[in-house]
Order: structure tokens, then sequence, then C-alpha cells
């Protein structure tokens, strides 16, 4: 299926879900992001799907196949096509069977029923469609793009009316920066609306690519892109016209940074008798609080006003300078309204990115609860945001400034160390507490301070309270599900938060703790799982209990546990269960760390080197048989991923082979591996990837390199362990930035830069060695 070219049919409408109007929203519980996904016939007519699905179900509109779309996903959105791909296929296998993807070649013409002409002008194809309204590309006569708006019923009074408005408020908006009226067909018996054609991506779109807040160049292309949005609805309300319909989409950036407001539809001109009056629009995390609170108590939606604009564009500038919401916009419609209604912007540091006081000021201002609060006009908010434009608070180098913002946000008394997380996970290694007490637990490590310990306990408490929750482990939203995940992933379940509790008890030498902590590991480790791998399965508990014994050696508490019995019969059930070969791909699909061939080798080296166990042969001919496999070009060797798909990153690149052969050559003293692991290093220390996680990008590899230091004590290593650091630091905060997930986010980029002071004791986390006796480091 992946290779078979599938596309879109014409007539499936796909469009965000916020269009529908607010009472429909809220009676549907439409989350923030969602897009519907409609067909006029089939068993299902209708789908919500995540922006991310729908982003992936857009690339469909011409054909394409399944591969070729999800590494198109990748490049876009920053994102491992590996990873993608898992995600995808059953998504994707489910559209396929309710009709919304369909076989290319059962597809007629891409553009349906659009005609091939409207009036002078010659279509080129299909842009959008909504329930009543389709939006074409076409050519003028002279050679000129342009968009064409067409009413689905070009009958209906209602849709000839908007258009006729529409064309009216251009006609006052010229000179501003809008589209070109290119031409005025309303009247007509088959109306239509062009306009002059704008290339560009909406605003959210080119800040998720462009942002930079580690990087010093950030903040002055921050404030002019910002500068240019508050120009153009200045100039807007300097011609008296309130646009009404602020959201991301209808503001276009061009590759220049030139910013255009598109679709003013819903516009009104206060005191114009003609044009005042309008439908209301609203996209829920980008309305007023007036409105919210008209909405809260079932009123009638006011009109929009200048000073509600000026709420909303804050909103939206908000979400540019730190890619997130102002407020929490995951919950359903009401809950949203009340927030809307009651709650303050969260500081900038909250979503991990560099305070910046003047700049939040006036943001909070555009956003003051009261109209009588905000700035008298949008001119005047500009004018303000340019006063506020000096320098930030500096550091010593952006990652010096990433590592102590996060420790200082992270483990401030009464910040979120007390409060907790909202945003799902909330509680696991990958993307929750567990992940932060690992965190600060390596810190202590690092710098010697005890402080960290005590934020590492502190984390944990929060981590155990919650430890119930339905959002402590999983999150739809991320496709973070139990039966994705599994049930003891030290990754991803109470296994891994009871492995950390146990480490940190261990470092605080509260002995009592450690045997509470690891007997819960070894309890929550028996529960039923099928799969093998590393990262969701049966090796990760093998590796835990190798990063347990190792920690605990000569405290007695392992063996009080039982630990060496779980691991022992774990690995053993392992073993047994492997194909007889690496190249068994109906065995085990993957050869990767994270999900295949070398993540089990690992673990299994990892618990030999951990209780002084002689590797058995299985393991040795396996490891022999894994490097055979591996492609060799001008001294840099990888070896095939899912799919064939190249990749750089720790989960099924170079990165994570690094650590298995390094603890090969280790484990078995042989310098076949030394050398295995010194070429695949080679081969990832490139920074082609802007990924900044542990998994998937350049956090990954900077660890790669700095286990080759350890490994030659080659200095280049540790250099190029550098140069991944400052290009990772460089795109943190940036695209869908998760800043409190270790292994997802920004968190496991700001832990390296702290390693990076003591390259000794650096290890990968929860994953490499962390330097205790007999643990098979190089």
């Amino acid at each position: 299926m992946t290779d078979e070219l599938f596309a879109l049919p014409p007539e499936v409408m796909l469009f965000p879900a916020d269009r529908l109007a607010s009472t429909v929203q809220a009676k549907l519980d439409i989350r923030a992001g969602q897009h519907c996904l409609t067909k006029p016939s089939g068993r299902q007519t209708t789908m919500l799907v995540s922006a991310e699905t729908a982003a992936l179900v857009e690339l469909f509109r011409q054909p394409m196949s399944l591969t070729e779309a999800v590494v198109t996903f990748g490049v876009r959105h920053r994102a491992d096509p590996h990873l993608v791909l898992d995600d995808a296929f059953p998504v994707v296998r489910e559209l396929i069977g309710a009709g919304f993807l369909v076989p290319a070649a059962g597809v007629g013409g891409a553009s349906g029923d659009v005609p091939d002409r409207v009036g002078d002008y010659a279509v080129r194809r299909l842009v959008q469609r909504l329930p009543d309204l389709t939006v074409v590309r076409a050519h003028a006569p002279d050679g000129t793009e342009v968009a064409i708006k067409l009413p689905s019923d070009p009958f209906d009074e209602n849709s000839r009316s908007a258009l006729r408005h529409e064309a009216a408020v251009l006609r006052l908006a010229q000179g501003c920066r809008v589209p070109a009226l290119a031409g005025d067909d309303t009247g007509e018996e088959r109306p239509f609306l062009a306009l002059g054609w704008v290339e560009g991506a909406s605003v959210t779109e080119h800040a998720a690519r462009v942002r930079r807040p580690w990087d010093p160049s950030w903040p002055a292309a921050a404030l002019a892109l910002a500068g240019a949005i508050l120009d153009a609805y200045a100039g807007l309300h300097a011609r008296g016209i309130v646009h009404a319909d602020v959201h991301p989409r209808n503001v276009l950036v061009s590759a220049a940074g030139d910013v255009t407001l598109i679709d003013l539809g819903l516009a009104r001109v206060p005191g114009d008798p003609g044009l005042s009056q309008g439908r209301r629009g609203g996209v829920l995390p980008y309305c007023e609080p007036e409105w919210a609170v008209a909405r809260r108590r079932r009123m009638a939606a006011p009109p929009a006003t200048f000073a509600g604009e000026q709420y909303a564009v804050g909103a939206l500038l908000y979400q540019v300078f730190t890619g997130h919401h102002y407020v929490e916009a995951t919950a359903g419609a009401g809950a949203l309204l009340a927030r809307i209604a009651e709650d303050d912007p969260a500081p900038f540091s909250t979503h991990g990115v560099p305070a910046w006081p003047a700049v939040e000021g006036v943001l909070a201002r555009m956003l003051a609860k009261r109209p009588q609060d905000r700035f008298p006009s949008m001119a005047a908010a500009g004018s303000a945001l340019k006063d506020a434009g000096g320098p930030r608070r500096s550091a010593a180098s952006p990652g010096a400034g990433l590592l102590r913002e996060t420790t200082e946000r992270l483990g401030r008394p009464g910040g979120p160390v007390d409060t907790g997380l909202t945003a799902a996970p909330r509680v696991s290694v990958n993307y929750g507490a567990a992940g932060i007490a690992y965190f600060f637990y390596r810190l202590a490590a690092i710098s010697g301070e005890p402080r960290h310990l005590d934020t590492a306990r502190r984390w944990l408490a929060w981590a155990a309270r919650q430890a119930g929750d339905r959002h402590a482990f999983h999150a739809a939203e991320l496709g973070i599900l139990p039966d994705k995940v599994g049930r003891v992933s030290i990754y991803h379940s109470p296994a891994g938060t009871a492995c950390v509790d146990a480490l940190v008890a261990n470092a605080m030498g509260d002995r009592r703790r450690a045997v509470h902590a690891v007997g819960a590991f070894v309890t929550a480790s028996l529960l039923p799982c099928h799969t093998l791998d590393l990262t969701l399965g049966r090796a990760g508990t093998v590796l835990g209990a190798a990063m347990l014994a190792e920690a605990l050696q000569g405290t007695g508490v392992p063996d009080r546990c039982g630990l060496a019995g779980l691991a022992d019969q774990t690995l053993a059930s392992i073993l047994r269960r492997l194909p007889p070969s690496v190249t068994d791909d109906a065995g085990l699909r993957y050869r990767g760390v994270a999900h295949g061939w070398a993540g089990i080798l690992y673990a299994a080296l990892r618990w030999y080197a951990a209780t002084g166990t002689q590797v058995p042969d299985v393991v040795r001919d396996r490891l022999d048989e894994l490097a055979a496999l591996g492609r060799t070009r001008d001294g840099r060797t990888t070896w095939q991923g899912p799919h064939d798909i190249p990749m750089t990153g720790w989960c099924h690149g170079p990165s994570g082979y690094v650590h298995l052969w390094a603890t090969a050559a280790a484990v078995g003293g042989e310098d076949a591996y030394a050398g295995h692991a010194l070429r695949a290093a080679r081969a990832c220390a490139p920074a082609h990837v802007r990924i900044p996680t542990l998994c998937c990008g350049l956090a990954g590899q900077a660890y790669a390199m700095l286990a080759a230091h350890r490994l030659s004590g080659e200095p280049c290593w540790l250099a190029a362990a550098h140069r991944l650091a400052g290009a990772a630091t460089r795109e943190a905060g940036g695209g869908d930035s998760l800043p409190n997930s270790l292994w997802k986010g920004d968190l496991g980029v700001a832990l390296l830069i702290g390693d990076l002071d003591r390259p000794d004791l650096a290890c990968m986390p929860l994953f490499g060695h962390e330097g205790w006796p007999g643990g098979g480091r190089p």
C-alpha cells in the first residue's frame, strides 16, 4: 500500500472545524486545531481529524504514494518520516476504508465540477472547497494569476450578497495589505470575485519555520514579522474597516516576509450604512472576552469592534512569538470560552522560550480583559511594540541561556513543580514529570548540587499523585495510546517512572525509598506485553534493570526486589522469540535501536555488562550479522531503515548504532566493534536535519558524538558534539515545540548543554551508561 498512488476525490471537502458555527463547535466539543473531512455520500460522510492528519491528507489533492506523502510531510514539519509513516498507516487505512482516499486511477479530473473557465479567466486548479464557497486558481487574459471565489450555489442570495459585501470592502481597502481586486462580477447571473493571487503560508506556518527563540537573530526577525502584522491591521483600521475574522489562515506571509490579510467577507465598516452589518466570524482561540462572555451566557455575539480585533491580533502575535496559544487551547469549546474570558496570558518562559518582559508587556495590554484597558488603537500597539524591541537578557551563549531558563522555569517554587503539567502525557519519561525528574537527577550528577535532587523528588511526588489520571501516560492528540505504546515501556509507562524514582532515591541515599521504587519497577514490568523492542517493549525492561543494577550495585536492593530474576527471564524470553536471522523482516520489522535488532542487542549487552555475565554466542552471532549488513561509503557506515528512508537520528539511524557498537567494544573487547562505532559516528556527524530532539534529531546525534569521544579519546568528536548541540539549541522552541518533553522536546537539548560541561559524565538520558562501576562504559 505504501507505493500505490492515492488521491483525495474532488468532492471531498477538508476545512478547519473552527469554520463551523460556534454553536455547532460547542455541541461537537470541537478541539483546537481539528479539521472536518466531509463528502456528499457514503457510509461515513464526515470525520474530525487533527491538524497534522489534515496536513497529510491535503497532500493527496495530487495523486501520491503514502511513502512520498510522509517524506514530504516530514520535511515540511521537521518530523521523522519513519515515525510519521508508523503513525499515519492506520489513519490512512481508515480514510481509505471510509472512501475519503481512493486509488488515483479511480479519480477523474482534479477539478471535479469546477469549470475550465470563469468569465475571461482560465482555471488552473482547485484551491479549496468549502460548504458554501469554492476557490480556484486561474490566469487572467494578460497572464496575471488570480484567485477566484465562486459560491457553491450561484442562485443563493446569501452567497451572492456575501460576495458583493466582500467586493465593496475590498474596494475601500485597496492600498492596504490586502489582495488586489482584479475582477468583480458579483452582480452577474453566475457571480464570482477575482482577487490578485497571493503566494505565501499562513502566519503560524511561516512562524513555525523561522522561529528560533534561542538564536541571536530571532528577536529582530520576530519583531519585524509582528510589526508587519500590526501595520497590516492598523492600515485597515485607518480606513474604518474591522476585519472581523482574525486567525492564522487569514494572514499570509511570503517567503520575503511580506504580510497580506485575506478573506474580508466578514469585515464591517462601522458607521457605513451598507457595510456596518455582517455575519460575525470567530475562531475560538482568537476571540475577545466580550465575545466569549456573550457565548457563555447564550447571548447573541456582539459585533466585531476595533478593540476586540486588537485582542484577537494580540492572541495571534503571542502564538507567533512562542508557538503556543496564550491560553490552554486543547480543552473543549466550553472550557476554552471560560479561559478566554478569565485567564491572563502565561509568561513566555512557560512555553520554554526566553523571557522578553518588554514584548510580553505589550501583548498583555493588547490582551487586557476590559476593552478600555487595551491600547487606544492598533497603530498605538504597533508603536509600543517597536519601542519594546530592545535587547533581551542575554547569557554567555544561547545554550547556557536555554539550560538556565529551563532549570529556573521547572525548579522555581510556585511554578510547574508545584502546579504540575497540563499537557498530556503528564507523567511519562518521554513527555512528562518523570522525564523532568530525570533531568534534575542528571543535573545533580553533573554539577554536584543536591538541590537538583530535591527538585527531582518533588516532580516525582507530583507524578505519583497523577499516576491514575487518564492523561498520565497517554495523549490521543499525539497518538500516544495504550495499544500503541504498551504497558511496560520505560519511556511511556509507570515502569519508567519507577525506574527514575529508584535512581533518584539511590542518589539521595534513601535506601527504603529505593527498595519501594525497584519493587514498583519489577511489578510494573510484569504486565502483559508482546512487543520485543527497546522503546515500547520487553527490551526496555532489560535496559531499565541494567541501569538499576549498575546504580544500586553493592546496596542489596536489587536482590531484595527480584530484579535479576525479572531481567534474566525477560531476556531469555526475548532471545527465544527472536527470528533466526536479522534479515528475517517478517519476524522483526526494524533494525535500528528504537524498534529493532540494534536496540534489543544493546539492552542485552547492557545487562551482561551490569551483571558480569559472558555474552552468549547467539548474541555475538546476531551482532556480527547486523554488522555485515552495514553500508560503508567514504568511511561512513549506515544501516537500512524502515522503507529504506535514509535517517541520521537515534531511533532508526546511525546515531543509535554508535551506542550499540561502543558498548559491544567495551563488553567484548573487539577492535572491530569499535571500528563500526566510529564509522557510524562519521555517518551521523553532519547536522542535516532541523529537528532538535533526542529521539530523531540533533541532540541525539550529539550524544552519539560524546559516545564516540569516550570510546576513542579523539577531540574531533567532542567538537562535533558542541557543533550539533549549538544547532539543536538554535532549533529549540521552533515548530511545534514541546518544552517539557525529555525525548521529544527541548528538555533533552537543555540536558545536553549541561552534559557538555562534563563530557566525562555525559550519557544519553535513561539510555546511555551513567558511569557506575561495571557498566561496560567505553
